[in-house]
C-alpha cells in the first residue's frame, strides 16, 4: 500500500514536472530575447553617439585646419621690405666708401701739394743764392745807424712738424700760405725764435688729425674737442736751429674753446 502511494506520488511529481517545464523554458528564452534586444539596442546607441562624436571632431579640425590656412595666407601676402632694407644699406655702404675715397684723394692732394711748395721754396733759395754769387761786389756805402729806428723781428712761417719737437727748414717759408698753421718769431741771434700756434688758421685739418698736426708741437691745458670753435695759445713756445731742423725746446701751450 505504501509501495503503491509512493509511485503514484512519484508520478505524479514526475508530470508535475513535465507540465511546469515548458513554461519555465519559454519564461526563460523570452528573459534572454529580451536581454538580447536590450543589449543590441545599447550597442546602438553607443555606435550612433561615437559616430557623432566623431562627426564633431572632424567638423572642429576642418575648422581649425581652415582658420590656419588663412592665417599662412595673410602672411605669405605680408609685403616683404627686407630688399628695400638691403638697397638702403648698400647705398649707404656706397655713400661711405665714396667719402673714403674723397678723403684719401684730398690727403693725396694736400702732400702734394706740401711737396711742391717745398720744391719751388728750395729753388727760390738757390735761385737768391746764385743771384747773390755772381752779383760783383760793391763798395760798401757807410752805415747810417738810426738810433729811433726799430728793426722788426724775421717771422718764419711752418705747417705741421715732420716728427716729435721738429720743423723740417724745407717746409719754412717767409710768407703765410694756406697750409701755415705755426710762426717762428725770431730773435737777434737768428738760431732761437719763439713758436706761437695760429690762431686763426683753417683749424679742420688740426682738429682732424691732432696726432700729426697739434701733438708733436704743443701742449693742451683742457681736453682735447674736435668741434672746438678755436685754438687759443696760453704760452708761446721756444725753438732752436739745429742740423738745418727747427727743435723745440718749449712746445706751445693752447687751450680749446
Amino acid at each position: 500500500m505504501i509501495w503503491l502511494l509512493q509511485l503514484i506520488n512519484n508520478d505524479s511529481v514526475m508530470n508535475l514536472i513535465f507540465l511546469i517545464q515548458p513554461d519555465i523554458v519559454s519564461q526563460v528564452n523570452e528573459d534572454v530575447v529580451g536581454t538580447t534586444d536590450v543589449f543590441f539596442d545599447l550597442k546602438t546607441v553607443i555606435l550612433i553617439v561615437a559616430i557623432l562624436v566623431l562627426v564633431i571632431i572632424n567638423l572642429t579640425l576642418l575648422r581649425m585646419l581652415k582658420k590656419s590656412n588663412s592665417k599662412v595666407r595673410k602672411l605669405n601676402n605680408k609685403p616683404d621690405y627686407s630688399h628695400f632694407k638691403n638697397i638702403e644699406q648698400n647705398t649707404y655702404k656706397t655713400k661711405i666708401e665714396n667719402l673714403k675715397k674723397a678723403n684719401e684723394e684730398l690727403k693725396k692732394q694736400f702732400f702734394n701739394k706740401s711737396k711742391e711748395l717745398r720744391v719751388n721754396n728750395q729753388s727760390e733759395q738757390d735761385n737768391v743764392l746764385n743771384d747773390v754769387n755772381q752779383e760783383p761786389l760793391k763798395d760798401e756805402d757807410p752805415v747810417v745807424y738810426d738810433s729811433f729806428k726799430i728793426e722788426k723781428p724775421e717771422v718764419l712761417f711752418l705747417p705741421s712738424p715732420f716728427e716729435d719737437r721738429k720743423f723740417s727748414t724745407e717746409d719754412v717759408s717767409k710768407e703765410r700760405t694756406p697750409f701755415s698753421l705755426y710762426k717762428i718769431k725770431l730773435n737777434s741771434s737768428k738760431v732761437f725764435g719763439d713758436l706761437t700756434f695760429l690762431e686763426d688758421a683753417d683749424l679742420s685739418r688740426a682738429l682732424n688729425s691732432p696726432d700729426h698736426y697739434l701733438e708733436k708741437a704743443c701742449v693742451y691745458v683742457n681736453a682735447f674737442n674736435i668741434e672746438a670753435k678755436g685754438i687759443e695759445v696760453v704760452e708761446a713756445g721756444e725753438v732752436k736751429l739745429e742740423n738745418n731742423d727747427w727743435s723745440i725746446i718749449q712746445k706751445v701751450k693752447i687751450k680749446f674753446i
